[in-house]
């Protein structure tokens, strides 16, 4: 199912507690005919499929926290391997995970499914450590986010967490030096974890066609969408271009937003079942359910990230997000001639 999400904060005069209203990934379903793309079809359009890793497990593997809206303890996590790492509730203080709104563990199952039969993603021998920061009704406030980036850094060794996924967007939100998040951002990369955000979607709000706050932060790397123009060649790079819905344009011209576009639409992941509780027996209808965002196309560059790393595990992942960069190939867009933005790892 697709849905349209506002990140209703909790009221407060200051704006560097809160904003006033806050918007997570407007997510537009697109309904092509049977084109249907999954994370293993994705990793196959980026060219992940030339990194063999499939022989060479990991002792260590690396971890991403994906600061979202929790996860789901669904079958595709749990077996064959627990890829369900660390779980920490910053909403209602739960101890073991379950995901109430289903945004977090289909972002989840994006950047580190396990590979079966049914299903795969970017990265399965990766981790998930699970930080619940959005609540049942897709709210959610700075505070809590920058409580939780803290959390993440305090357990980067524990958990061996490289990558933090924020698929999430604050609506007209500026970055301030000082402010909660920006200031945990920077504290996480120094300490040596990339942060990768979703650009943002445009919405029926505003056309606004900018990068959205925390994605227009300096220094982190934001994620726009790629959609197919045609019914066929789902894996022709040529049939590609910048969704309408993705934002674009913004930032410094060193720091041009979003740094990367991969694909977001119409993609198959996790679903959840929202009314579970931890306790509950574990029963969920629908496996599986397809969506659309740069919500997704961030997990996506999470996931490309944590298999690069397993792949060097010797190297800092600065190192990491510099060999990304130099498999970056020109967009073809007037919004961003000259500058590489398409992954393709050759």
């Amino acid at each position: 199912m697709s849905f349209f999400i506002i990140i209703l904060l909790l009221g407060s005069s200051s704006i560097n507690e809160y904003n006033t209203v806050s918007e997570l990934d407007y997510h537009k379903k697109i309904v092509l005919q049977n084109n249907i793309l999954t994370p293993k079809l994705i990793s196959n359009y980026i060219g992940l499929n030339n990194i063999n890793t499939e022989n060479n497990i990991p002792i260590n593997p690396p971890a991403i926290a994906v600061l979202d809206s929790g996860v789901y303890p669904h079958k595709n996590l749990l077996y064959p391997q627990n890829k369900i790492l660390a779980f920490k509730d910053m909403i209602n203080g739960f101890i073991e995970p379950y995901d109430d709104f289903g945004h977090g563990t289909f972002i989840s199952g994006v950047i580190a499914g396990n590979a079966t039969k049914e299903f795969s993603g970017i990265s399965p021998h990766a981790k998930i450590v699970a930080v619940k920061v959005i609540d049942e009704n897709g709210e959610s406030n700075q505070k809590v986010i920058g409580n939780a980036i803290e959390w993440v850094i305090e357990n980067k060794t524990k958990y061996n967490i490289k990558i933090i996924n924020m698929s999430f967007n604050f609506h007209n939100k500026e970055p301030l030096y000082n402010d909660e998040v920006s200031t945990m951002i920077r504290k996480a990369e120094k300490v040596g974890i990339l942060v990768v955000c979703s650009s943002g979607n445009k919405s029926i709000y505003s056309e606004d066609d900018t990068a959205m706050y925390p994605s227009n932060v300096p220094g982190v790397i934001s994620v726009g969408s790629l959609e197919y123009v045609s019914p066929s060649g789902i894996l022709d790079r040529k049939k590609y271009i910048v969704a309408d819905y993705s934002r674009k344009s913004y930032g410094l011209v060193n720091d041009i937003k979003p740094t990367l576009i991969v694909p977001g639409t119409n993609i198959r992941s996790l679903n959840s079942n929202t009314n579970y509780t931890p306790g509950d027996k574990l029963v969920i209808g629908n496996t599986y359910r397809i969506d659309t965002g740069t919500s997704i196309s961030a997990a996506v560059v999470s996931g490309t990230l944590a298999k690069l790393s397993e792949a060097h595990p010797d190297k800092d992942m600065f190192y990491i997000k510099r060999l990304l960069f130099s498999y970056t190939y020109l967009v073809p867009d007037y919004n961003f001639s000259n500058v590489n933005r398409f992954i393709y790892i050759n």
